[in-house]
């Protein structure tokens, strides 16, 4: 669960513009460097986000992807007409998985 402002603003960006690197997280809150990488951090532990594979640079070190994990973000969604109840859940980015 999402619980601090930090980290809804980090998930707010990877929901927004995802995947993004930690530095362009930090670009795109404000936050510091450090106190990215402590968000990243415990949301990684909460399985909230999570790291892609890393991308090539030209010169630092590699880009390292931080996104949403589509398996633990879900919404549940309910259709009701007369004698007739159907639930389904979505995952964040808009996939059903199941009905």
């Amino acid at each position: 669960m999402v619980s601090d402002l930090r980290q809804r603003e980090v998930v707010r960006q990877l929901f927004l513009e995802g995947p993004l690197s930690r530095f362009e997280l930090h670009q795109r809150t404000g936050m510091t460097p450090n106190g990215v990488g402590t968000v990243v951090e415990s949301l990684l532990k909460e399985k909230l986000v999570l790291e892609c594979p890393p991308e090539p640079s030209s010169g630092g070190p590699p880009r390292v992807p931080i996104d949403l994990d589509p398996a633990s973000l879900h919404v549940l969604g309910l259709a009701i007409s007369p004698g007739r109840v159907e639930a389904g859940r979505v995952g964040i980015k808009g996939h059903l998985i199941g009905s």
